[in-house]
């Protein structure tokens, strides 16, 4: 008997460990890279916890961006709590589950965007050792495919501060600054976490462009095409014309990965070797150049 309540007291003493508040201890600091639209250049955006807050009798952490945030995220700031390894978002004047910990691969949790319901699916789940701290990652996805990638307990999605939740529900596309990932984390237990290791956490890249003085009245009248967009092993580039144009794809720190030259209407790129992550394909025709921003997911 007291051998079976000795293992009941650490199996809950251990469940208690497990699903502490580690949620957005106040000073804690995310630090994004961010891509800027129809441009190579590359540059960075912190959301800080800053305080507490009562949203409709429930105790939530306030994490705010520094400065104005991109214009894909809606809103200057998450509001959010955890509970029992849920982490819930006041979205859209009402609570949505943002993250469950407690879900394995081959579950699901049900994010609310207003009256859309997005099912997101743990494809796996691991244990990581982040400077020192065991915690759980969840590798998701959703349907459409705009919800993907990492979402690690404590610290929250890889990609991005939120889901792109608006695209998942009803397929808007926003050209508009956005994010290149999480570089790095820091908060008081855990320290500073880097995420993307050959990257500072204050990183910023200026590709200037020097585009021909001459445009003509064809050059100006074409415009490229690109999709799909997120694309996973293929691009393609479609013109009304068949203008002949050098392309290269660059990543978000504007380093140059891919080049070629566009075959008459309708040209295919492999990108299959490519990681995921945000890149611009800039195209030269001898009197335009266009930067066209994608993903590859």
């Amino acid at each position: 008997m007291n051998q079976k309540l000795l293992f009941i007291c650490l199996f809950f003493a251990f469940s208690s460990a497990a699903y502490a508040q580690q949620w957005a201890p106040l000073g804690a600091k995310w630090t994004y890279g961010v891509a800027y639209a129809f441009s190579p250049n590359a540059g960075y955006k912190e959301w800080v916890c800053t305080r507490d807050t009562l949203i409709n009798g429930q105790s939530c952490r306030v994490i705010e961006a520094v400065g104005s945030p991109l214009g894909s995220d809606f809103a200057p700031s998450i509001i959010s709590y955890e509970d029992s390894g849920v982490v819930y978002w006041y979205h859209q004047n009402q609570f949505t589950v943002l993250y469950d910990f407690n879900k394995n691969a081959g579950e699901s949790w049900i994010t609310m965007s207003d009256s859309c319901a997005i099912e997101v699916y743990v494809d796996s789940t691991y244990i990581d050792t982040i400077n020192g701290a065991a915690r759980k990652v969840l590798l998701v996805s959703s349907p459409l495919g705009a919800i993907y990638g990492t979402v690690v307990e404590g610290i929250g999605f890889l990609q991005q501060p939120t889901p792109d939740i608006i695209y998942s529900c009803w397929g808007w596309i926003f050209c508009a600054d956005y994010y290149t990932g999480l570089r790095c984390y820091e908060e008081n237990e855990l320290g500073l976490c880097r995420f993307q290791t050959n990257i500072a956490c204050d990183y910023t890249y200026t590709h200037i462009y020097t585009p021909p003085i001459a445009v003509d009245e064809i050059g100006a009248n074409v415009a490229f095409k690109l999709f799909p967009n997120p694309a996973s092993g293929h691009l393609q580039i479609e013109t009304e014309q068949a203008v002949e144009a050098n392309w290269q794809i660059y990543n978000a720190l504007g380093q140059p990965l891919q080049k070629g030259t566009t075959q008459g209407n309708t040209t295919t790129i492999d990108i299959q070797l490519l990681p995921a992550g945000a890149y611009f394909l800039e195209l030269r025709s001898s009197n335009s150049v266009q930067a066209l921003p994608f993903r590859k997911g």
